[in-house]
């Protein structure tokens, strides 16, 4: 409270306060409180915890000090400080205390994806749905889908778990209405305590309404419990676990149990063709922020997601979390997030990584990039990574549609994006027409020794060539080009990649975006909208450009799938993905015995009954193009762009340079973790009490 004209104000007020480490200090601050404008800052002090006996109630003078203050004698404070253990009788104080001061223990991370098969509650046949969630005393809203059944809602909130707080997840579904109060549609709960933590749950809940017998339809929503607080065993040497080396010792057998699971015995088990592997994320540390922050990160591969908790004011924020993910496509990426925890998160940089490029138990440091995952951003991130997974399985999983990331939103139409596109095609055309070239200069027969050779090797392939031949002819390409990449001249042309590496992310540090190429065009919406306040025609000028914008939107997609599928191939013959060229490889040679040993009408007999009877077999079964599937797999440009590794030679100076600034010490690296089991220990938090007299 506030203490009105007095220079020995008298509080004797009492706060609680609960914490996991008594490491982190009391830190009081004084003010003078000034009515309408901003309060003055009369000086402040810290308290160390770590010297004060449990249970013992202390009496502590503390003196003000202000380094930007005149005065050297700024008064004292007197606190009456007491910690104890936290125990059950301290529950009911906890429930009394504002979520202020209050500590979390987790975040519920809600992905609200789409509703299906709702009732209609407007006379239209339609209703304009939305989501109402309640957690305890907090209340989330999603937005408004107007006149649809099946909304499509792709929405994240974010609802912090307090100690002692319910934790029910209330969801609801209404009908808004404009003039009338809103219809109630139906309603579910989720027991969070029934969730397994950091692990994403996909989950499609029945909507009960008022009328018990009556479909109300569902949602789809994808709900990860993370961010956990909870001491864990990541490090042998300086484990927070009372007997280390016996921890460190579950944590290797575990390893040693998970990579037996996926050797090539097993890899033949139908029951389990789905798990494709499991990948461990260790998280260690940021390095080289440029300003204070409240830092937290959020790893993600697929559509499973985990968070770490939040380290406050600090430029060199030290997790040593551990995530585990099941890997359901081997050819996903790694995604980690780095962001300022504020009211609405602020990215500080992002990075990703295929999991096929993960190294096992190496410490490594990545550039954080910026949103695009283009340029640098500020920061290095420090990951040690272990990835075991079935090859087998993996490959047949190949050859199925790839997981789609369930949150994101189809592009809309951008004047950016189709002529990107449109350029990416004409650079394929580019390619074809250098190709057609040499094809015309045969023909033309402006060299007669090119052109006698070429009839000569036409002929022959002519009499010579079979169809298993043609498979075969492939695997030639793919070896030839393994030989230029991987080759004599493999450690040259290395150095050289590495160098136009250096050299194309210093150039990317002042270049735009991919998505700003074609900037240069006037903005057509701008000029709608003005012609728009003149009346009804710029109206009707809107509504005609929506129509073409439709349009334009489906020639935008089209190109760009023309464009990705291009690319992608370039890519895969060009040995970008290892994995799937030898993949190519083992295909091309069982289709070469294939053909040679069965005659092609039997082969075609065979495809064909598969196909048209496969939806009688299998009635959920999608159809999808096996050969397009594994095209898929293989990264565009813009992948690969996104993929790059930027050297860590730029940052280091300003590491070095802050380094030195924080008393000429460096920041104090930690040890190499070890991977954590996914147990936790159950170690107590320690509450302080800290009663305020005068």
């Amino acid at each position: 409270m506030v203490v009105n004209r007095n220079l020995n104000p008298e509080w004797n007020e009492a706060f609680s306060f609960i914490t996991s480490q008594l490491s982190a200090p009391l830190e009081v601050k004084v003010y003078d409180h000034d009515f309408g404008s901003i309060d003055d800052y009369m000086g402040g002090a810290i308290v160390s915890l770590d010297y004060h006996a449990h249970g013992e109630l202390r009496i502590v003078n503390v003196g003000l000090a202000d380094p930007s203050a005149r005065e050297t004698s700024l008064g004292y404070i007197r606190l009456f400080l007491l910690i104890s253990e936290y125990t059950e009788e301290h529950g009911e104080l906890d429930s009394t205390v504002p979520h202020s001061i209050h500590e979390w223990n987790s975040i519920l991370t809600i992905h609200l994806l789409k509703g299906n098969k709702l009732p209609s509650m407007d006379t239209n046949g339609f209703s304009d749905p939305y989501c109402k969630f309640k957690l305890g005393r907090q209340k989330r809203r999603s937005k408004v889908v107007s006149r649809c059944l099946n909304p499509d809602w792709k929405e994240q909130f974010d609802m912090r778990m307090y100690r002692g707080e319910p934790t029910t997840l209330h969801i609801e579904v209404w009908d808004w209405n404009l003039m009338q109060p809103d219809d109630f549609i139906g309603e579910t709960c989720v027991e969070l305590d029934t969730l397994s933590k950091e692990q994403t749950h996909d989950l499609t809940l029945p909507l009960s309404g008022d009328l018990p017998d009556y479909d109300n339809g569902t949602v789809h929503l994808l709900l990860t419990i993370t961010g956990t607080t909870a001491q864990e065993v990541v490090d042998g040497g300086t484990s927070l676990c009372p007997y280390p080396r016996r921890a460190v010792e579950v944590v290797e057998k575990e390893m040693r149990d998970l990579m037996n699971k996926y050797v090539l015995s097993r890899s033949l088990n139908f029951h389990q063709l789905g798990d494709v592997g499991h990948v461990t994320v260790v998280i260690e540390r940021v390095d080289g922020l440029t300003k204070t922050a409240d830092v937290f990160a959020i790893a993600e591969v697929g559509n499973s997601q985990a968070r770490t908790h939040t380290i406050y004011k600090t430029t060199s924020p030290q997790w040593n979390k551990a995530f585990h993910f099941d890997v359901k496509d081997i050819h996903s990426a790694l995604e980690i997030a780095v962001y300022s925890d504020k009211s609405k998160p602020e990215l500080i940089g992002k990075i990703k990584i295929p999991l096929l490029r993960l190294e096992n138990r190496l410490n490594r440091g990545y550039v954080l990039k910026s949103k695009r995952c283009v340029e640098a951003s500020q920061g290095v991130l420090y990951l040690k990574c272990e990835l075991a997974y079935q090859p087998v399985r993996a490959a047949l999983r190949t050859l199925k549609p790839r997981e789609s990331k369930l949150m994101e939103r189809e592009a809309p139409f951008q004047r950016k994006v189709l002529m990107h596109n449109i350029k990416r095609i004409t650079a394929l055309v580019n390619d074809l027409s250098s190709s057609m070239a040499i094809i015309r200069h045969i023909y033309n027969w402006e060299n007669k020794l090119h052109s006698t050779l070429a009839l000569l090797v036409f002929i022959g392939v002519c009499v010579i060539l079979e169809l298993w031949m043609v498979p075969l002819l492939l695997v030639g390409g793919l070896a030839v080009q393994y030989v230029l990449v991987y080759g004599r001249g493999h450690h040259r042309w290395q150095r050289l990649a590495k160098r136009q590496s250096i050299t194309a992310s210093s150039e990317s540090l002042d270049r735009p975006p991919l998505e700003v190429v074609g900037g240069e065009w006037s903005d057509l919406d701008d000029d709608l909208e003005e012609e728009g306040k003149g009346g009804k025609g710029g109206r009707n000028l809107r509504g005609k450009f929506r129509q073409i914008q439709g349009i334009l939107l489906i020639v935008q997609n089209v190109l760009g799938e023309i464009a990705d599928n291009g690319e992608r191939l370039s890519n895969l013959f060009a040995w970008k993905v290892p994995f799937l060229c030898w993949l190519c490889i083992s295909l091309l040679s069982l289709v070469t015995v294939l053909t040679y040993l069965i005659p092609l009408r039997y082969i075609i007999l065979i495809w064909g009954v598969n196909k048209l009877t496969k939806k009688l077999r299998r009635p959920n079964y999608i159809p999808h193009n096996e050969l397009m599937d594994l095209v898929s797999c293989s990264p565009t440009d813009h992948d690969l762009l996104q993929f790059r590794e930027l050297p860590l030679r730029r940052l280091s100076a300003a590491v070095t340079s802050r380094g030195r600034s924080h008393g000429g010490k460096p920041h104090p690296r930690s040890r190499s973790p070890q991977l954590r089991p996914r147990s936790q220990s159950n170690a107590h938090p320690k509450k302080a009490q800290v009663q305020q007299a005068n």
